[in-house]
């Protein structure tokens, strides 16, 4: 495959973007240096629910595939997306669309940006081979797995975990244009791609892995975080500093990109949380692991400027948070006695604190688990997927009040 350069125009029906071995050491740097205490025991931060733009919708993942659940009348409907694995739905602003990750893990896979228009069931890819996985396991994998299809299956889930938890699709404010991120041999890549036409282009490209594009509400700028993993051939103990974790913007009108903050070294955004704008496009908000304690969180904001100060709003949180639109408060779960998860809402100005309600888990069992909580559009209702295979995935929606 080919390395993604400058800005060259993509067609819809291709998009190479780098080898798959290359991804795979990138994919397990970046989790090296984000470090394993990042998430909560028995539950996984995912986005995997989008809320339709009139919040009577909620697009989520049930066992790889793609459901609408009707807010009202808390019926769910199957919608044919094909043969692959979905993640990551994302609901366009118009509503025209849900656009998915689409995976075919196997000899020939190959992971794809695609489209659904809801009414219809029509599905398009806008672009392929956005995340390239590896075609043979490595030689530890082929030694302890009991078959050589086992031990390719895991060597391409190790491949997609970065994908999942940084690869947030973005939708612009007008619908038009989509963000996400690719892999390519020289690291990470934002695309940028066209609905209608699917012309995709890189618009900002790193040596590093890059993710959790965000638009302004005003669609001029895009903010995106610069993961703290180096280049492949610093892993293997050089003695070079590790790299850091950067919030950057990236102007849509000037093509350029401009570097907001530095987090120190002992510091990342909690993988699978995403960016939030406040609502006239100057502020970015983003939940940051806590350094002094292992299973907490900080809510945090920075102004959308070069050099500016990071902002800690919010101390006490669990890292399964989510900041509501406008940066109006933050939602998160936590566990209570007796294996009991609950559901919190925390205003910043002033600082209600509401305990929206418990989480009808299934059983204690780690495996039954929830996803990341998601805001409707209005900020008056949060929704979460809840369960996981073999129980039954339901979706969930809390109001506040």
């Amino acid at each position: 495959m080919t390395a993604i350069q400058g800005r060259a125009a993509l067609g819809p029906s291709r998009l190479h973007v780098g080898s798959a071995t290359t991804v795979t050491r990138l994919t397990s740097a970046l989790m090296v240096a984000l470090g394993s205490a990042l998430l909560l025991t028995g539950c996984g931060p995912v986005p995997e629910t989008s809320w339709s733009p009139n919040d009577t919708g909620i697009a989520y993942c049930d066992n790889g595939r793609l459901r609408i659940f009707d807010v009202q009348t808390r019926q769910s409907r199957l919608l044919d997306t094909g043969p692959g694995r979905v993640v990551s739905p994302s609901w366009s602003p118009d509503g025209s669309a849900i656009a998915f990750y689409s995976i075919v893990q196997g000899n020939h896979p190959i992971v794809s940006l695609c489209a659904i228009d809801p009414a219809n069931g029509q599905v398009r890819t806008l672009a392929s081979d956005v995340w390239p996985l590896p075609t043979k396991p490595t030689p530890d994998q082929a030694a302890t797995e009991e078959s050589p299809e086992k031990a390719l299956e895991d060597a391409q889930n190790e491949a997609l975990i970065a994908l999942v938890l940084w690869g947030t699709i973005a939708w612009s404010p007008d619908s038009a244009r989509l963000a996400c991120v690719a892999a390519s041999a020289s690291g990470g890549a934002i695309l940028l791609v066209d609905s209608a036409t699917c012309a995709a282009a890189p618009i900002a490209t790193d040596t590093n892995a890059l993710g959790m594009a965000a638009w302004s509400p005003d669609g001029r700028r895009l903010a995106y975080l610069r993961a703290a993993c180096p280049p492949v051939e610093q892993q293997s103990g050089s003695g070079r500093p590790p790299g850091v974790n950067t919030v950057y913007v990236y102007d849509l009108a000037a093509g350029g990109k401009e570097k907001v903050c530095e987090l120190p070294e002992d510091i990342a955004p909690v993988p699978g949380t995403r960016f939030e704008w406040s609502g006239d496009s100057t502020q970015i908000g983003f939940i940051e692991s806590d350094k002094h304690h292992e299973d907490r969180g900080v809510a945090c904001t920075v102004k959308a400027i070069p050099d500016a100060a990071v902002r800690a709003e919010m101390r006490g949180i669990t890292p399964v948070a989510a900041w509501s639109p406008g940066l109006a408060g933050v939602v998160f779960i936590e566990q209570r006695e007796g294996n009991q998860w609950v559901l919190i809402y925390r205003g910043v100005r002033p600082r209600a604190r509401q305990v929206l309600g418990a989480l009808p888990l299934q059983s204690n069992d780690q495996d039954d688990w929830f996803s990341l909580p998601q805001f409707s559009h209005n900020g008056r209702k949060v929704a979460l997927r809840v369960g996981s295979d073999p129980f039954p995935v339901n979706v969930e929606v809390f109001e506040v009040k």
